[in-house]
């Protein structure tokens, strides 16, 4: 417990246990110290501190002259660290020895003591002094002179009031201190429990000879480069001013070091009895410190689950248009002796990628090559003969091993090869596919990193975590919480009375306006599952990606909405995915629902219209409706696969005849493919994009809420930007926005096909064709 040093690059606190005698109260406190390794204490740092009980403080101090013995750990931890707050410094003079913390206690007491005294006499004589002018010194020296009082009992009822009152007030200050003292110490505790789950979790890594991967991803990155140690909790608040809702999220930095909390993306997911809430926690910060909120309004009594997951550090920062060097000239390379290669999960163009992991290991990479000189002699079932995709991934080059503390390589190389032998040359029959192999030099700008344990074009393969449920995570003291009527919001505690009103006044109906994402708000409200009356044909589904066999769910609206949350990553589609660790992977309590139904509610209270088959066609009937064509890549294919079974008993116009129809188009504008390109993105929408005709209606999905970086900048927050734009640009021209990026959230780990935090298909998909199918026949 008193290690003084780790990996010699930092001070370690131990953890002990102390107690601290308050003098003015019978009461002991109990102070647990976490035990703290952050990495950026300077290893010159000096700083060694500890805290023991007053029975072992004189021992110790006497057997460990170099220890520091204090009875506040926290704030002098702070201070030596330069974390402290303003208050904290302003009040650091309080962190005395236990010596002299004794001597200023007892001198407190004296102090107030008399002035106690002071005050009980200047009361006193103020009263008496219009009746004995003389004497003043008999009240103290004789106290029958009250028994001679003609007003004795004004007097005593006076004197029992001011008692009174200073006793009330002084109990209601005692029980604000002790609540207070209870409310740091329950954030303490928090506080010390979120940074054990942290050191847990690199000691995890440590046992498994994996510490090269920790400080690359999730938790590990963030402390290991930024001092960070998140915690969360939830929070009542029904006076929230910015979104009116009554409850609310809010995740903290326990250590105290300033980061800018725009920085860093969090996603969350609540699952409540028939409510889901998700999305991204908004930053918040002041002079003195930032933390994040997700507020939500809750309408349904019961236990909710929490989880927040790390998703981005710095998604703004731009990339540069081009690579600085690119040379088929091995030269630029031969300087740096140490080379190592790792294998690209999904790597589409590495070369005009500028191999982007050398320019994310900023300062230690000085070199990159691509394709990989080694190849693996086996290869694994499955993946046939594409030897030369196996090579997509980037060489490596540093100036000495310990550049990074342990220089990252590919333990896949070696996997991949079943006689643990690799081949520098490719066999004849794959020289003429392969790529001829290029040289660069990393960019020096800013980088953003992707946080979390989903794909990554770099990250999955060679460095996976450990836990996909641990290693990205949000460190919660306790993830539930249940709420009462009394807890709810207000116009939604009695069900019936709700019901009661909605039966005599009809819900406005949602308008295309509602999909701006300054306005787009709401929940997933999930519905019983639909009896045989209400479905006579048994629910079915295709168990694959694009839907190629169709199932019939009969003409409620309602069939075809159901859904079995279990089965959308069972695919493995990609090269290299069958490489994936399961531990790596996580799935929230919602994958194990294989009978779902709902729907997406505004917070706004409209509504989106259910269509019967018999509805639909009169719609297409009486809109002339034909086209349907579905636009894009292979995210539109998945739109159009449901698409396809939802309106596979409907008849469109025939246009050819009168040419007086309306064409409909749904597009996803292939956003994901020009994850790199936003400049590209930007001109689209603002300049070339043509106007929508007066004959056709052109709906385009927004980007997903991505929980993954499959391509590089393939990312939640560049998804949300892309759109932001589309609705800024698009609208005007007549272009019609299905806000999808806000419904996703909640399935991106779920029913993302092979779980790769892109291909997000199952209810988001349904709920994005129902508000099409809304827009077009809820017009009058």
């Amino acid at each position: 417990m008193l290690a003084t040093r780790m990996n010699n690059h930092a001070a370690v606190l131990p953890v002990v246990r102390a107690e601290c005698n308050e003098l003015t109260t019978s009461r002991r406190k109990e102070v647990v110290v976490p035990f703290i390794y952050p990495r950026h204490i300077p290893e010159s740092s000096s700083l060694q501190t500890t805290i023991l009980t007053t029975s072992l403080r004189s021992a110790f101090k006497s057997s460990h002259p170099q220890f520091l013995v204090i009875p506040k750990q926290s704030l002098i931890v702070r201070l030596k660290l330069g974390l402290a707050t303003r208050t904290e410094m302003s009040r650091h003079n309080r962190i005395l020895s236990p010596r002299k913390t004794t001597r200023r206690c007892c001198w407190n007491v004296g102090v107030n003591f008399f002035l106690m005294c002071v005050a009980f006499i200047a009361c006193v004589s103020i009263y008496t002094s219009s009746l004995y002018t003389t004497k003043m010194y008999s009240i103290f020296v004789d106290t029958s002179t009250f028994g001679a009082l003609d007003n004795k009992a004004r007097a005593d009822d006076t004197l029992e009031e001011i008692t009174s009152n200073n006793k009330v007030k002084a109990d209601a200050t005692t029980a604000a201190d002790e609540q207070k003292e209870d409310n740091d110490a329950d954030s303490s505790i928090s506080a010390d429990a979120a940074i054990k789950f942290v050191l847990d979790r690199k000691q995890a890594y440590e046992a498994q000879n994996r510490s090269y991967v920790w400080p690359l991803r999730g938790i590990g990155y963030l402390y290991e480069n930024h001092g960070v140690v998140l915690a969360g909790q939830y929070v009542s608040a029904p006076d929230i001013v910015a979104t009116r809702k009554k409850h609310s999220i809010h995740i903290i930095n326990v250590l105290k070091n300033k980061v800018s909390c725009s920085d860093l993306v969090i996603w969350i997911q609540i699952i409540g009895p028939t409510e889901i809430f998700s999305g991204q926690a908004r930053a918040h910060s002041n002079e003195d410190e930032c933390h994040w909120e997700y507020d939500f309004d809750a309408r349904a009594s019961g236990s909710y689950n929490i989880e927040a997951k790390l998703m981005e550090w710095k998604p703004d920062v731009p990339r540069p248009v081009k690579c600085p060097v690119v040379t088929t000239d091995a030269s630029i390379v031969e300087s740096y002796p140490v080379r190592k290669s790792f294998l690209g999960f999904k790597m589409y163009k590495p070369t005009e990628m500028c191999c982007e992991i050398c320019s994310r290991l900023a300062g230690h990479c000085k070199a990159w090559a691509t394709p990989i000189p080694a190849f693996p002699m086996g290869l694994l079932e499955g993946f046939k003969n594409r030897h030369h995709k196996v090579r997509r991934g980037c060489e490596l080059f540093f100036d000495n091993e310990t550049s990074l503390g342990v220089v990252p390589y590919s333990p896949m190389i070696s996997q991949l090869n079943k006689t643990n032998e690799t081949q520098f040359h490719l066999p004849a029959d794959q020289v003429a596919q392969a790529p001829k192999k290029v040289y660069g030099l990393p960019h020096h700008y800013e980088t953003m990193q992707f946080l979390g344990c989903g794909w990554s074009y770099w990250f999955t393969v060679d460095f996976q975590c450990l836990s996909g449920a641990l290693d990205d995570k949000v460190f919660f003291a306790n993830n539930l919480v249940n709420l009462t009527n009394t807890d709810l919001t207000v116009d939604s505690i009695d069900d019936e009375a709700v019901h009661a009103v909605a039966s005599t006044k009809e819900e406005p109906l949602c308008s295309i306006e509602s999909e701006r994402f300054g306005t787009h708000s709401g929940r997933w409200v999930v519905e019983p599952w639909p009896s045989e009356q209400e479905c006579p044909v048994p629910h079915s589904k295709d168990p694959t990606i694009f839907l190629k066999k169709h199932t019939y769910q009969g003409d409620n609206p309602k069939c075809w909405r159901r859904d079995d949350l279990s089965i959308y990553n069972h695919d493995c589609v990609e090269i290299n995915c069958e490489l994936i660790e399961t531990s790596s992977k996580w799935e929230s309590p919602l994958y194990k629902e294989k009978q779902w139904c709902g729907d997406w509610k505004h917070d706004s209270g409209c509504s989106y219209t259910q269509y019967t088959e018999s509805e639909l066609q009169q719609c297409v009937d009486r809109r002339k409706l034909y086209g349907f064509k579905v636009d894009g890549a292979s995210v539109a294919a998945m739109i159009n696969a449901h698409f396809s079974e939802r309106m596979e008993n409907i008849n469109f116009y025939n246009n050819t005849e009168f040419g007086d129809g309306t064409k409909v188009t749904i597009s996803t504008f292939r956003l994901l493919h020009y994850s790199n390109f936003p400049n590209t993105v930007k001109d689209y929408f603002e300049n070339k994009a043509p106007n929508v005709t007066k004959d056709e209606e052109f709906f385009w999905v927004s980007g997903y809420f991505l929980s993954s970086e499959r391509e590089i900048q393939a990312t939640a927050s560049r998804m949300k930007q892309y759109s932001v734009w589309g609705e800024k640009y698009l609208t005007p021209k007549g272009y019609k926005m299905i806000n999808a990026h806000d419904m996703t959230a909640a399935f991106t780990y779920d029913t993302a096909w092979q779980d790769d935090g892109m291909h997000i298909s199952g209810p988001p998909v349904k709920m994005i064709l129902t508000k099409v199918l809304h827009y077009l026949c809820s017009e009058k």
